[in-house]
């Protein structure tokens, strides 16, 4: 098996400073057939009262709150995984993987959409999928800040642009429209950037992934922390506070083979 060592990173400023802040975190790697943990740490300020838990798609959550006031919050989570190769056996997947989420509903224009290579009936599931990863890619422009965690795959396909989230929304968008069980999934790639999103598609025995944002096949290397119907169902980091404040968040995500 593969080792990758994982780091990743949250700092968060405001001012004025809040309190009563709740977290809810999926920033520690999932569990499967795939994946093993090795090693893994969560560092959270003292004064975070942290629990765990599981949420309804399976992922691992991390939930907690403080009521003291503070002006800055950091949390870092890291450790080492093991990977082979980067297939999850499914016996049954759920039916709603089937079907349009909140953030990937079709358009009229994406029903319109013409993938020629998909009326060959001989075709497996997965060479299919991959047939749409790459007709998304030729058609979106990769564009940090042209859309937001609310942007649904209509939309991104319309503007024509986006990021990793949008690549996957359409692909995942497609994949229902032409009867391919697909979710969302996020985590970390190799190198030094913020957290990635791709897609798992069931191949009739097990989820198998792609990246669209870079049209591949994924083997390996890409450390999955959580996935579900689309981007809403498995943010990475979600949180509320009081106050009045403006907020800035920098985030860091570093992955290395060992």
């Amino acid at each position: 098996m593969l080792k990758f060592l994982y780091n990743y990173q949250v700092v968060m400023s405001f001012s004025p400073e809040v309190s009563t802040h709740a977290l809810m975190l999926r920033c520690q790697p999932a569990v499967n057939a795939m994946q093993h943990i090795d090693e893994e740490h969560l560092v959270m300020p003292p004064s975070f009262r942290m629990n765990r838990g599981i949420d309804a798609y399976g992922n691992r959550i991390i939930y907690g709150s403080t009521m003291l006031p503070h002006s800055s919050l950091a949390y870092v989570s890291c450790g080492i995984v093991s990977q082979g190769e980067y297939v999850i056996p499914d016996g049954s997947p759920k039916p709603y993987y089937r079907m349009p989420s909140r953030l990937t509903v079709p358009s009229a224009e994406m029903e319109e959409l013409e993938i020629e290579e998909l009326a060959d009936t001989s075709l497996p599931i997965y060479d299919k999928a991959l047939l749409i990863s790459r007709k998304v890619n030729g058609m979106i422009s990769y564009s940090p800040g042209s859309t937001s965690l609310m942007t649904t795959a209509a939309e991104a396909f319309a503007l024509g642009k986006g990021v990793c989230q949008d690549y996957a929304h359409i692909m995942i968008a497609l994949c229902r429209l032409h009867g391919i069980t697909a979710r969302y999934a996020n985590g970390f790639i190799i190198g030094e950037g913020v957290t990635h999103a791709w897609v798992e598609v069931h191949d009739g025995y097990a989820w198998r992934a792609i990246d669209p944002t870079h049209d591949t096949f994924i083997y390996s290397g890409y450390i999955k922390l959580a996935h579900g119907r689309d981007a809403l169902d498995c943010t990475v980091d979600r949180g509320t506070f009081t106050g009045l404040t403006a907020q800035h968040t920098d985030i860091s995500v570093t992955v290395a083979a060992l």
